[in-house]
């Protein structure tokens, strides 16, 4: 554990020295415009942030230490299996947002609210494309993903993985990049200050009376009003209804499309239940071969947008 610690110390100060360098070279950084006015003006910015981050990441493992104390460790085994996160979410997601970020924030400066708006509905849309039909794979593959990636002794994680996959679901649609916009970070600290503090206490009422798939069902319900919440600040900041703020209905057909895909591939599992790595995997190319068909046939995607997906300028 110590050489696992140091080497993340290692890499973030790496990562931090690389940053400077970069900046330095690049943008010709220089601590000479440094003023107390923009220390305060940044300060003011991220220590709300940082916060707000901090109690998301402790709000992430309450269920886990729910389960760790009345339960012990052998069952939070099986647990942490259920609740195994997708890497590439957070990486997709940030990467989309981080492009748009300073889009939104000039925006906001010159006060086109309505190309915020657009922006942010455009990017979630194509974020759908993506998860939801992963979303849908998933949940209808729950079972077999588990036991060929973690044997059968771990099946009893299914259940709590299928619904741990609600809160993938809702990547989908970020919640708290137009509130960072403007700068309303104080406000998201509250927030997820109120959700961990629900969550704490309704995990640990919620399972002494309905047991442990009622800790995995609190958390995905919390984080749905939590980020509820979010879409309607987001909705009064940029001065539209909670109905308006995201492309609901295009949103649906979207899942529409990938749970009929789905819906097919649940039979075939009834046919030929996928019983290994590989089957899962042709399993998986085919689920995504019919939905990205569909896709392109319905217009959902365009060959434009595969391009720019690869950082490559359309024709």
């Amino acid at each position: 554990m110590d050489l696992i610690i140091w080497g993340l110390v290692v890499f973030a100060f790496a990562k931090t020295l690389f940053t400077l360098v970069y900046c330095s070279s690049a943008y010709n950084f220089s601590l000479r415009g440094l003023s107390i006015k923009l220390f305060k003006e940044q300060v003011s910015y991220a220590v709300p942030l940082g916060l707000a981050t901090v109690v998301l990441l402790v709000f992430g493992q309450t269920d886990k230490y729910v389960i760790t104390h009345f339960l012990g460790r052998e069952i939070f085994a099986v647990y942490s299996v259920g609740v195994t996160q997708l890497p590439f979410v957070d990486i997709i997601r940030n990467s989309v947002m981080n492009v748009i970020f300073p889009l939104m924030a000039e925006h906001q400066k010159n006060g086109e609210f309505d190309e915020i708006l657009t922006l942010w509905r455009r990017a979630t849309l194509k974020m759908a494309v993506i998860f939801v039909p992963i979303f849908v794979f998933l949940e209808v593959s729950a079972r077999p993903f588990i036991t060929v990636l973690f044997t059968e002794e771990y099946a009893a994680a299914t259940p709590i993985f299928m619904i741990y996959l609600l809160v993938f679901l809702r990547s989908t649609v970020d919640t708290t990049t137009v509130i960072m916009v403007f700068k309303k970070n104080t406000f998201m600290f509250k927030v997820n200050l109120l959700a961990l503090a629900a969550h704490v206490t309704l995990s640990i009422l919620m399972f002494k009376k309905f047991g442990w798939l009622a800790v995995p069902a609190t958390t995905v319900a919390i984080v749905y009003i939590q980020n509820g919440v979010f879409l309607w600040r987001s909705a009064r900041l940029l001065g539209c209804s909670l109905w308006s703020v995201m492309p609901w209905g295009q949103m649906f057909l979207r899942f529409l499309t990938a749970a009929a895909v789905g819906v097919g591939l649940y039979f075939a599992y009834q046919i030929r239940p996928a019983g290994s790595f590989l089957e899962l995997c042709v399993a998986g190319a085919g689920y995504f071969t019919v939905y990205f068909g569909l896709s392109f046939a319905f217009r959902f995607i365009s060959i434009a947008d595969i391009r720019s997906m690869l950082g490559r300028p359309a024709d």
